[in-house]
This record gives structure tokens, sequence and C-alpha cells, in this order.
């Protein structure tokens, strides 16, 4: 009796510990049940928010478990064989002998089960910290899936901003085309009173479209009349040739482009279509819109916004220090495609500060220097401005 009341709290510990392990092995069971158990990259990208942590809550409460089961295990008492008192049945000359077997016997016992006691100790403990590593190799993955969505939105809001700014000034060259007046001017460059004519209308409609500038470009390159033509960095004579939104507008397409001005040293962007009179091309209109405006947008922003051109430059940015640098190598093939069509005039291109990285299975861009952040990055490509919108967080 005395016995049984000394084993009572163990047996009851063994009995709880038992209860805890079935409550434990619920969540992980239900989850490989519903197929929920998949992989943590599939899991993810299907529902962050709420998988992520069910995956947690089933890494931990697992690693509960087993950590129960062994414990159960190492400590619950196993039943005493019986043993009989040194000596009993031996004959009186051994019985110091068999006395001292026993003892050794004993200790043997005693020290063989604290061995395995102090082996599954160790166990427990290497396996709660490698639940640990792996809850928090989840939670960090969950955080960042959750800034990933975060930094979508905030790119589905920047690119159609954007889009909406642009689509205000596309048709505009268009228009502006097919007037009698530009197209009489196309066909008699050489014309001053129908000079005076254009250079004074564009100036108006530049006004009231709030462009940077509009112009008119004859079939050779050269500027025939522009909005500014009253200023010091007037177009009116300057050949743009070389610059692709004249080359494509002059084979007969509508023609996008964004760049620096080579005359006024400003960034813009650049619509372009032909002017047409009897099926031929006589010359090009362009205008070319400001985009400060937006960029001022982004700053005092918790988010990096930039642009990039098809060769990977930065050509707008939230952060004035990344403006023509490359998130790309700079190969002497890009650099060569830039300087053809000048479309960072004299600015010296250089390799962006972000490297790829991979952290906790998600992708990142790590900003090299002394802070060496980390940035959950989403990108949108826009096929018809001929930019990639790029969203850090």
């Amino acid at each position: 009796a005395a016995a049984s009341s000394a084993d009572l709290p163990r047996v009851v510990l063994a009995q709880s510990l038992r209860v805890f392990t079935l409550v434990a092995l619920i969540p992980p069971l239900l989850n490989l049940i519903s197929g929920r158990a998949a992989p943590a990259e599939v899991v993810v990208a299907a529902a962050p928010h709420t998988n992520s942590l069910g995956e947690m809550i089933a890494v931990v409460a697992a690693a509960v478990a087993v950590v129960a089961l062994l414990a159960v295990w190492a400590w619950h008492p196993a039943p005493a064989p019986r043993e009989e008192p040194p000596g009993a049945g031996v004959p009186s000359i051994d019985r110091a002998w068999a006395s001292r077997r026993f003892c050794c016997s004993r200790a043997s016992m005693a020290g063989s089960s604290m061995s395995r006691r102090i082996l599954i100790a160790g166990t427990c403990l290497l396996l709660i910290l490698l639940s640990v590593w792996q809850a928090g190799r989840v939670a960090l993955r969950h955080y960042l899936e959750a800034d990933r969505l975060r930094a979508e939105t905030a790119l589905r809001l920047t690119t159609g901003a954007m889009t909406g700014y642009l689509a205000r000034y596309e048709v505009a060259p268009e228009l502006l085309a097919a007037l009698d007046q530009v197209r009489a001017l196309a066909a008699d460059p050489a014309n001053p009173v129908r000079v005076a004519e254009i250079n004074r209308m564009l100036a108006e409609r530049n006004a009231a479209l709030q462009a940077s500038d509009i112009y008119v470009i004859g079939s050779d390159g050269v500027t025939l009349a522009a909005s500014n033509h009253d200023r010091p960095d007037s177009f009116v004579g300057q050949n743009f040739s070389y610059r692709p939104y004249f080359q494509d507008a002059i084979l007969g397409r509508f023609a996008r482009f964004y760049g620096i001005g080579t005359t006024s040293g400003l960034r813009g962007y650049y619509f372009s279509a032909p002017i047409r009179r009897d099926g031929d091309i006589l010359g090009v209109v362009t205008v070319k819109i400001g985009l400060d405006m937006l960029e001022e947008s982004w700053s005092g922003s918790e988010y990096r916004i930039f642009v990039t051109d098809p060769e990977g430059v930065v050509f707008m940015s939230s952060v004035a220090e990344w403006l023509y640098g490359g998130l790309m190598p700079l190969t002497p093939d890009r650099i060569a495609r830039e300087e053809a069509s000048r479309r960072y005039a004299e600015e010296r291109l250089f390799p962006l500060p972000l490297t790829r990285h991979s952290l906790a299975g998600v992708e990142t861009l790590r900003e090299a220097g002394r802070r060496g952040e980390d940035y959950t990055a989403v990108a949108q490509v826009s096929t018809e401005a001929g930019w990639q919108v790029h969203v850090l967080l």
C-alpha cells in the first residue's frame, strides 16, 4: 500500500502526458487528412496567412507530441520484477558471494537506467531545438509572404497610376498629325509663314495639354517647329534622327520612348506618330511629357519603387542614388545599345547595389553596404510602355 501511494504521482503524470499527447497529435493529423500537409512552397503560395500559421502550429504540436511520448517512455515506472532476498536458496558458504553479485547487479541496472534517461533527455532537447528552428523559418516565411502581398498591392496601384497618366497623352501625336496645317508644313518645310503658324499652335496645345514639349520633325530628322521655339533650348533645327521614337514613326508606326533629352537634359516620355499625306509619310509629330510628378508621388512611402528599361537600367526611382543603375549586368552589348539611342545622354551607368537572395525559401533583393537590408521584391512588365516597374518592401 505504501508503494502504491508513492507511485501515485508518477502514474497521474504518465496518464496526463498520454492525454496531452493525443491532444497535441490532433492538429497534424487534421492537416494530413485535409491535405494541408503539402510542401511549404505550395502551401504558402496558396494561402500564406492561414496555411503558414497552420503549418507552424502543426510542426510545434508534432514536436511536443514526440517529446511527450519519449518522456512517458523514459519516466513511467516499469513493473518491478520480484526479487529474491540475497542468498535465498543458496548454500550458506556462497551467501556472501551472492549478496555481492546482487548489489553489483542493482548498481548496474541503476547506471543503465540513468544513461537511458540522459540519452532520452538529450534527444528531447534536440527535438525541441529543431522544432523551434523550423517554426521560426515557417513564421519568417509567413511574414515575408505577407509583405509580398502588401508590395503587390502597392505595385498594382503604382502601375495603374502610371498607365492612367500616360493615357492622357498617347493619342495627342496622332490627332496633331492629322491636322491640315501640320501636313502642309511637312509638305513645305521651308515656308516661314507656315512655320510661324505651327509654332504658335504647338505652344497653345502644349499649354492646354500640360505636356513638356510638342514638336514636328521633317522626314530627314530635323525639327521644323516646336512649342519651345522661343526658348534658348528650342528644338527647332535639332536633328533627332538617331532617336528610336523618330525611327519607328517615320516607318509608319506609333512609337514610344523614354530617356533624357539631349537638348534639354530633362527626363521624359515620348509619344510619336507619322504625318501622312496621300499615302506618303512626310514627317513625325512628337509629344514629350515629364515624369517628375509621378516620381515625386513615391517619396515618403515605406516602399522603394523604381522603373527599369529593357536593359535593366533604372530610369525612375524613389531612391535618387539608384538612378541610372543597372539591375542586370552592364555587358558591353547593353551599354552599346544604350549609347546608340542616347537614352541617358551623358549620364554614367553603374551596377545597382542589389543582389538576389533567398530568405526562408522566399526570393529577396539584398542591398549591399553597411545596412545590408533584405527587401521583398515584386515587379510587373509593361509591354506597351516598354519598361518594368519594381516595388520593394
